[in-house]
């Protein structure tokens, strides 16, 4: 076998290992951890299983080399590429509800803080708007209603879309599920 020969059979073994893991399941470094769809368009939340970071891209942008790719809302699968390998990943769910316990003052109080101050927030932009629903992104921020949200308990407010007189609630690292009707 000459050195062409081995190189062929190498680039081959690649490319049969690489296509298995795509169909073999082999986990891709990131994890599709939320989404949000508005009149802006699609926003995915990834984490780097490694990194710990965590981004809100777009549809055709990059995280951690990776290359958002399409998603599909029903089965909540997005599908991402890395040096032309293709990987599903299934929207992660939490994996402790405690629906059933009351989570400790310390946690609950300051999450409702954050919820009522959001719900205030959002009542305000319908009325200065004409609208009766808005995101996070329209409410929060250096320019807009309230400047700052602090999780408590690594809560992600950005998935809430708001609906006027609707509950909104979040869910935190513990389990506890917390929620507002305004």
């Amino acid at each position: 076998m000459n050195i062409k020969s081995i190189t062929h059979l190498v680039l081959v073994s690649v490319g049969i290992f690489a296509a298995g893991a795509t169909l073999g399941g082999t986990e891709a470094g990131v994890e599709f951890t939320g989404w949000v769809k508005d009149d802006k368009g699609l926003l995915l939340a990834l984490k780097g299983t490694k990194s710990g970071n965590t981004k809100w891209v777009g549809l055709g942008q990059e995280f951690e080399d990776y290359k958002v790719g399409r998603m599909d809302e029903k089965s909540e699968v997005l599908v991402v590429t890395k040096g032309g390998v293709e990987f599903q990943l299934p929207l992660i769910r939490s994996k402790v509800q405690r629906k059933d316990t009351e989570p400790p003052p310390g946690i609950k109080k300051p999450v409702l803080n954050n919820l009522r101050r959001l719900a205030a927030a959002a009542d305000q932009y319908y009325l200065e708007n004409g609208v009766s629903q808005t995101t996070y992104e329209k409410i929060v921020g250096r320019t807009n209603y309230v400047k700052e949200i602090n999780p408590v308990d690594g809560e992600e407010y950005r998935g809430i879309v708001f609906e006027q007189g609707k509950r909104i609630q979040v869910q935190t690292n513990q389990g506890y599920i917390i929620s507002y009707l305004p």
